[in-house]
């Protein structure tokens, strides 16, 4: 009987579990200027890595905590060791689109999450309904 014998006798040896996403990444709708946040939680994630990446086009963004793009309204937040935000300050037009959230395992894991951006805020002017009108009317009929 071999060392390894006696050690194993009788227990488990740890099981490297698959690393996996929690929940799903929100779709989020932003106006140009503002700034956008997308969420990807992971469990298990032990000797893998996490990246963002442009879906469209398959540019890397970041890995793990670390932005790989020259875009300096890119930054990568890596919180709780589960939590990966990629956050794009002062959204342009051209930002809107799906991100992807990819664990480097076999096979690879990803998960996407889109940015739709919006013009700037408008003020609209309101129009009275008719509700408006009667209420209106109701306060000077009222002495």
């Amino acid at each position: 009987m071999s060392i390894n014998d006696d050690l194993n006798q009788g227990q488990q040896l740890p099981v490297d579990l698959e690393p996996e996403f929690e929940g799903t990444i929100q779709n989020i709708s932003s106006p140009t200027g503002r700034e956008a946040i997308l969420t990807c939680s992971v469990k298990n994630l032990g000797r893998y890595k996490v990246g963002w990446l442009r879906a469209s086009d398959q540019t890397v963004l970041a890995l793990e905590g670390r932005v790989v793009t020259h875009n300096s309204r890119i930054s990568v937040v890596h919180e709780d060791f589960r939590t990966w935000r990629l956050r794009i300050r002062q959204l342009r037009e051209s930002d809107r689109g799906c991100y992807m959230c990819q664990i480097n395992a076999s096979p690879m894991k990803k998960q996407i999450g889109c940015i739709d951006v919006q013009g700037k805020f408008r003020v609209v002017p309101h129009f009275p309904t008719a509700r408006d009108t009667l209420n209106s009317t109701r306060t000077h009929l009222s002495l």
